[in-house]
């Protein structure tokens, strides 16, 4: 079991305590985050609040977390329980180990439609499916496990399926945390010009953007973006890292969305908005950080008004 082999060899290192409900260890196949869709996973809990949403995921066999935070759960955990000093390290070595290859072999079924336009000078990966209608300009880089729905557009220099930003301090060095994902593109979706979307960081995951929904020129999107339907993602705007986007939502040029926010369904997030929090449902925000935008107009004209005084 890698799992055990991974304790021997750098326990001591990551400061091993003890292992909970060891007859779980068996089904955890795949490393993932708390809110993973995909059963026998095992993930990281830093936190409480990882900790509870990994506890109710029945799709999450496994937890790496620490002591501390284990203390302050008060109910047994029917789940294998990892503790140590450093359970990020261990956990991240974990993940870069490959832990889904000592269960399921790499599977993709590569498919292109005949009627998909595919410009010579793209580079388009062997291990991807393309749907009927869709458009692959110039320049384009689809890398393998990207899927790409019907009658969609990818712009010149766009990139779908890159390995993003993700970097850790393992064992007292910084490592690169490897992406095993993909991308999906949904239908009728348009991708502009030197734009990027990266692949999700676990096995079989993907980063997602739905249905009707258009990126404009030299956006961002990190790994693990889930984007609702029809979407508008104004250019150069920047979404880190598991943002969460609802449907019907617009977004502002150069706005900055920080990791793991999540955006309500019909929201707004105006131009130049730097996000660090949760925005409900059909609520407009704006600023830097973003508030409230009515609030905002207000607090603008008033500081205008009393500078003209």
């Amino acid at each position: 079991m890698l799992i055990d082999e991974i304790l021997k060899d750098i326990g001591k290192n990551v400061g091993f305590i003890d292992i909970l409900n060891n007859q779980f260890i068996e089904k955890c196949h795949y490393t993932a985050f708390t809110w993973t869709k995909r059963p026998n996973s095992i993930c990281l809990a830093m936190g409480e609040n990882y900790l509870r949403t990994a506890i109710n995921n029945p799709n999450i066999q496994g937890i790496v977390t620490s002591p501390q935070i284990i203390a302050k759960e008060n109910t047994e955990i029917p789940k294998c329980i990892i503790l140590l000093e450093h359970p990020d390290q261990f956990f991240y070595y974990l993940h870069n180990a490959k832990l889904h290859e000592y269960f399921s072999p790499t599977h993709f079924e590569p498919f292109i439609h005949p009627s998909a336009q595919i410009s010579p000078r793209a580079i388009v990966s062997q291990n991807v499916q393309i749907g009927a209608n869709t458009v692959i300009h110039d320049g384009a880089i689809v890398l393998d496990n990207t899927i790409i729905g019907i009658n969609s557009v990818i712009y010149q220099n766009v990139t779908l399926g890159t390995t993003g930003f993700f970097s850790k301090n393992v064992l007292g060095k910084k490592i690169q945390i490897e992406h095993f994902g993909g991308v999906k593109i949904g239908d009728n979706c348009i991708i502009h010009a030197g734009s990027n979307i990266s692949r999700s960081v676990n096995y079989d995951e993907y980063t997602t953007l739905g249905n009707d929904t258009h990126v404009g020129i030299h956006t961002n999107i990190a790994h693990d973006c889930q984007i609702g339907e029809n979407c508008d993602i104004s250019s150069k705007v920047c979404l880190a890292g598991r943002v969460q986007i609802g449907n019907n939502v617009w977004i502002g040029a150069s706005a900055t969305i920080s990791n793991s926010v999540q955006v309500g369904n019909n929201a707004a997030i105006k131009i130049g908005s730097v996000v660090i929090s949760d925005v409900d449902q059909s609520k407009v925000v704006s600023g830097n950080f973003a508030i409230n935008h009515q609030k905002n107009l207000r607090e603008f004209r008033s500081k205008n008004d009393d500078a003209n005084t």
